[in-house]
């Protein structure tokens, strides 16, 4: 089964921006969401699988849904709660919050009801289409095909060379937090944080890739100009975060 992906009417014209909300916020609202997703399912202990599909539904609730019309944080909470049906580690209400309001650094106090209600209004709006394809599993399994699944790649961070592996896995974690997941289908973002790798940023340095007789991503149905697009909303994310950091603001 395939992911459901945004229309183009979706992307170029949300729910929030026809009730006026700027894009920025929009989007500065949902990529903090989903990292608070990510942290409250680390302090959970939460598989991967069960934060990624909780900040992909998170996503695609905003295409149908206005951040004007429903309480941002509620559906973080909801969605992480219905995620955790999904793959069957299920989680007490009650702890769930406890974890947010640590997380926000305050008390919400009993919003259960909200939560519940606003976990139904998800299913409801996004016409009970919750299956979540995640890219994880294709990722390794390309790296597999082309001989560098136990490939390391050098660090400009630390003196010790990287798996290959586990930063295309952290890119893919990161991506999460850019619409990507309702825009794009799983092997395309899977191949892009291969393709991450191959280029050389304040992290890491380049892996070489082969790009003859033909370029390594025409294997996997992908086309550069794609792996671009996916990797600039990444890349994106990224000098977001460290303008804010050197600003002293944190989202």
């Amino acid at each position: 089964m395939l992911n459901r992906l945004a229309s183009d009417e979706q992307v170029l014209c949300t729910p929030s921006r026809r009730d006026g909300v700027p894009a920025e916020t929009e989007d500065s609202a949902c990529a903090s969401s989903c990292l608070r997703i990510q942290q409250a399912g680390v302090i959970l202990q939460l598989p991967q699988v069960a934060m990624a599909t909780a900040q992909v539904l998170f996503r695609r609730f905003w295409f149908v849904a206005s951040i004007q019309r429903f309480n941002v944080r509620t559906v973080s909470v909801s969605t992480l709660l219905l995620a955790s049906k999904i793959v069957e580690v299920p989680l007490r209400i009650r702890e769930l919050l406890h974890v947010f309001d640590y997380l926000d650094g305050r008390c919400a106090g009993d919003v259960r009801d909200a939560v519940l209600t606003a976990e139904m209004q998800v299913l409801k709006r996004l016409g009970f289409h919750v299956h979540v394809e995640l890219p994880y599993a294709l990722m390794i399994n390309y790296l597999q095909t082309m001989g560098m699944l136990y490939a390391t790649i050098a660090s400009k961070q630390a003196p010790n060379r990287v798996k290959c592996v586990q930063v295309a896995w952290n890119y893919l974690n990161d991506a999460l937090q850019t619409p990507v997941y309702c825009l794009f289908p799983v092997h395309t973002i899977a191949c892009t944080s291969i393709y991450l790798l191959t280029l050389e940023n304040a992290w890491y340095e380049a892996l070489a890739l082969p790009l003859e007789p033909r370029p390594w991503w025409e294997l996997f149905d992908t086309t550069q100009p794609e792996l671009r697009v996916v990797g600039s909303h990444i890349m994106r994310l990224y000098a977001t975060s460290a303008a804010l950091s050197q600003s002293g603001v944190h989202p």
